[in-house]
């Protein structure tokens, strides 16, 4: 019979360790974080977990040491995100570039590899990972169309409305990556990594980079676009 994978965890943490009571083990749930900007022009590659939270912000990782975890850590989930600040900034006008619906639907977040590197091992590539590993966080989003405009003229004597102008229409195109629970990407079997073992998360572009399509909206200076990944598992305490 197979091994469950909380019997094989133990085994690889015993070999790495010796001897253990695994009774003595203390777990906990964590995520570790990432998100890197990602530039206007396009980048063929994005590496994550190669900053700490000393060496840019918490928004940014959570991480204490670049390309380190601060204990044993079991992957159980991987969740892609992005960030930016201000997703409107520039009133829409009808252009792509007016709109980061443009990219959601047919730019950089449609496509991609995500390619996982544990202890010099290839364990995963993931083709559009935005798509197969969403945030999945279950948050839910409601947009409306409403009144955009409105103007009018009130005589002095007496004040009676003159005239009065309105245009109603839906809310402009938008597009998110889904927030469904059902959709996470589950590592099965899932990765143990040790504290101090080299490990490489990226999300790559291997046919040419892909510049953003809504560059009124983004800027690399101002407004920067930030792509990101989650590692949703269990982190090992007290090893000795």
């Amino acid at each position: 019979m197979e091994p469950s994978l909380d019997v094989m965890t133990l085994a690889a943490i015993q070999q790495r360790y010796g001897s253990i009571d695994p009774n003595k083990l203390v777990t906990r749930r964590r995520q570790y974080y990432s998100f890197v900007k990602y530039v206007e022009a396009g980048q063929v590659t994005t590496t994550f977990f190669g900053s700490s939270q000393g060496g840019s912000n918490r928004q940014l990782t959570n991480l204490m040491t670049p390309g380190q975890f601060d204990n044993p850590f079991v992957v159980k989930a991987i969740r892609t995100a992005y960030y930016i600040q201000n997703r409107f900034a520039v009133a829409y006008s009808g252009t792509d570039a007016s709109t980061l619906y443009s990219d959601m639907v047919n730019g950089l977040f449609q496509s991609g590899i995500l390619r996982v590197i544990i202890g010099g091992q290839e364990r995963l590539i993931l083709p559009s990972p935005f798509l197969y590993a969403p945030p999945a966080s279950g948050s839910v989003q409601l947009h409306t169309g409403g009144l955009t405009a409105s103007a009018g003229a009130l005589d002095a004597v007496p004040p009676t409305v003159t005239a009065v102008a309105m245009t109603d229409v839906g809310a402009p195109p938008f597009a998110d990556l889904t927030g469904r629970k059902d959709r996470a990407y589950l590592v099965d079997p899932y990765y143990l990594l040790e504290k101090q073992q080299s490990f490489a998360f990226t999300i790559e572009y291997p046919y040419g980079a892909i510049p953003i399509i809504g560059t009124g909206v983004t800027d690399d200076t101002t407004n920067p676009l930030y792509i990101g990944l989650y590692l949703d598992g269990t982190e090992i305490m007290n090893m000795q």
